[in-house]
C-alpha cells in the first residue's frame, strides 16, 4: 500500500495499519466462501475471451503480458466478413496503436484505459463505412496471479 492509502486506512479505522492488519478477519470469514467462481480460463473455453497473445502483431507492438479480447471487441477486430483490403493483423495493430497513444497521455498511474479506435466494417456496418469504436484495455490478475491485459467494449466491464 502506498501511504495515502495507509493513511486513509489508519484514518478511517481510527488505529494504526499495523493494528487494523492484526486484527483483520479472512474474507470468507465474514462473507462465507463464494457461491460460483469464473475463471479467465473458463471464459477462454467458453468464447468469451479470445488469446491474441501468440498473434505475431502482439509481441511487434512490444506487449510482454498475455493480452486477450472480449468477444464483442473481437467482433470488431476480426469481423465476417473481413472488409476488403483489411486483414486481421492491420486491425489489431490499429487497437494496439491507440492503446499506446492512450497510455502516454494518460494521467497517472491506472489499471484501466479508455480508447478509441475508426474500425471500416464491422457488426452492423455495411460496405466501407467507418466507425469509431469506443474500447477499454484493463490490465489485472490472471488465474494464477500474474500480469495480463483485457481489451473489451465499455459495457462488457
Amino acid at each position: 500500500m502506498d501511504e495515502q492509502t495507509i493513511k486513509r486506512v489508519e484514518e478511517a479505522c481510527g488505529a494504526p495499519i499495523a493494528e487494523v492488519m492484526e486484527h483483520s478477519a479472512d474474507i470468507d470469514d465474514v462473507f462465507g466462501p463464494p457461491i460460483s467462481v469464473y475463471t479467465r480460463e473458463q471464459a477462454f473455453e467458453d468464447g468469451q475471451l479470445v488469446d491474441v497473445s501468440q498473434a505475431d502483431v502482439t509481441r511487434d507492438a512490444g506487449f510482454k503480458v498475455p493480452v486477450a479480447l472480449t468477444a464483442g471487441a473481437w467482433a470488431w477486430v476480426n469481423p465476417e466478413p473481413m472488409p476488403s483490403c483489411q486483414d486481421f493483423n492491420g486491425r489489431l495493430w490499429d487497437v494496439y496503436t491507440m492503446l499506446r497513444y492512450a497510455k502516454r497521455t494518460a494521467h497517472g498511474a491506472t489499471d484501466r484505459i479508455a480508447f478509441s479506435v475508426l474500425f471500416q466494417g464491422g457488426p452492423g456496418i455495411r460496405g466501407r463505412q467507418k466507425r469509431r469504436v469506443d474500447l477499454v484495455a484493463v490490465c489485472g490478475p490472471a488465474d494464477d496471479g500474474s500480469p495480463c491485459i483485457t481489451i473489451m467494449l465499455p459495457e462488457e466491464d
